[in-house]
């Protein structure tokens, strides 16, 4: 057993929550029907169109609501608190400042809120991982996760549908967070 904690980020979107809640709230807002079988990229203007773009930047006050009824990902909260017995926890979230305390709420209501987070308002996570000496990632988006892991940190990817095509030396794709938790006991870790 190794004596070090780890410093360990976690993203929230896609990574402890389901990664499509906000689907029917977005495709409300736009008069579209897009599913979960079509949502293949993070990136909403291929998905949804460009024409809806400037919607795309107002989501968050045109629909936060969303942010409050996204499902915990199974046992998430479990496995968390486990890895938190002997590791450093901290939520790295590309949300934007403006749901701060909506975050909060949602993190506390579901067992997790006594972890640090970071609300950046952008996707470049590198250097808060940096600052925070992050030894591991668990990251959902493709982009954050590529450009973490070339920049040396290792990300353990939770697997979507827009995210498959995603490899790097630096990657382990899972499932679950029983994954999550056993490859970081496999390290020999908690």
């Amino acid at each position: 057993m190794n004596d070090k904690r780890l410093n360990i980020c976690v993203d929230i979107d896609g990574t402890i929550t389901s990664p499509y809640y906000f689907l029917p709230y977005l495709n409300k807002l736009l008069g579209t029907d897009v599913g979960e079988e079509e949502y293949l990229s993070t990136d909403w203007n291929k998905v949804f169109g460009k024409e809806h773009a400037p919607l795309f930047k107002h989501f968050d006050e045109l629909c936060p609501e969303s942010y409050d009824v996204a499902d915990l990902l199974e046992d998430a909260d479990k496995y968390i608190n486990k890895l938190a017995e002997s590791s450093n926890i901290y939520f790295v979230t590309a949300r934007k400042k403006c749901l701060y305390e909506r975050t909060l709420l949602w993190l506390k209501n579901n067992g997790l809120e006594k972890f640090k987070t970071y609300m950046l308002g952008h996707n470049n996570k590198g250097d808060i991982a940096k600052d925070l000496n992050c030894d591991i990632f668990v990251e959902d988006n493709p982009e954050n996760a590529h450009n973490l892991a070339e920049a040396g940190f290792r990300v353990i990817l939770m697997d979507t549908k827009y995210n498959r095509e995603l490899r790097h030396d630096n990657i382990t794709r899972v499932n679950s967070w029983k994954e999550i938790y056993r490859i970081i006991q496999d390290l020999g870790y908690n």
